[in-house]
């Protein structure tokens, strides 16, 4: 039992680790929870990282939209070219498109994170 392969692992694992990421991307964008490095922001006057802040949370937001964008591209993909897995010749689309769905859980908390931050500022400013 030992000397022999179970078939269909590597596909699993790679299908399960997509879920994995994309699952946990979007919690800890809503959480908050990114690594950030603030040597240098650190030294800026409060207004100042402010700024940054809504810089970053719309370099983000882009950024984020368009792989939300391509992931449901590929996920369409997947069903028009029926696409399956090598061994179990499982169909893709389903982890596909819940991968998209979980990118929605990263764009939307950045959505509310900027509208927050642009809030602030404007706050601040007696806007």
């Amino acid at each position: 039992a030992f000397n022999s392969p179970i078939v269909g692992t590597v596909e699993m694992t790679e299908l399960c680790m997509g879920l994995i990421v994309f699952l946990g991307f979007g919690y800890t964008t809503q959480a908050q929870s990114h690594i950030t490095v603030d040597l240098v922001t650190v030294r800026l006057a409060a207004r100042w990282r402010e700024r940054l802040e809504i810089l970053t949370r719309l370099a983000s937001l882009v950024l984020a939209s368009l792989m939300c964008w391509q992931l449901w591209l590929v996920a369409a993909d997947t069903v028009s070219n029926n696409l399956l897995t090598q061994v179990w010749e499982l169909p893709v689309y389903p982890v596909a498109y819940v991968m998209a769905s979980a990118s929605l859980l990263v764009v939307i908390p950045l959505i509310l994170q900027t509208i927050r931050s642009l809030a602030t500022v404007g706050a601040d400013r007696g806007v």
